[in-house]
């Protein structure tokens, strides 16, 4: 499967992104990445911040992290879902538990990616 950057970029310039994740080196890096082709990319550092952010407007995208201080990711996402039960989540994280695993599959998440990945790998998901 090739990438089609050009189309990416195209589609996405009339997207909105939720980057949640705690860790600020990572947030800062992929905010970078997803600046490249998006033109509207909302950071928080918790799922409780990106919960709040998520009732001010709508996103076209929601990525997150699991594992993050006061509301984790999957309660995030589960009370994002109980607001737009067809939001597009993506999920990035280096925990594999398959109770974590099997809560984000009864959640419907669209798409999980395990850290470290790379940016081929995100690019194809996006």
């Amino acid at each position: 499967m090739d990438i089609n950057i050009f189309k990416l970029k195209k589609y996405a310039t009339v997207c909105s992104v939720l980057y949640v994740e705690d860790y600020e080196i990572i947030r800062t890096q992929i905010a970078d990445f997803l600046g490249r082709f998006f033109s509207d990319v909302v950071l928080a550092n918790d799922g409780k911040e990106g919960l709040a952010k998520y009732k001010e407007r709508a996103f076209d995208v929601v990525i997150t992290d699991i594992n993050m201080p006061n509301i984790n990711g999957i309660e995030m996402i589960k009370a994002i879902k109980e607001i737009n039960e067809k939001q597009i989540v993506i999920v990035t994280s280096a925990n594999y538990e398959s109770d974590y695993l099997l809560s984000l599959i009864n959640l419907e998440i669209t798409h999980f990616i395990q850290k470290t990945f790379n940016n081929k790998e995100f690019l194809y998901t996006l």
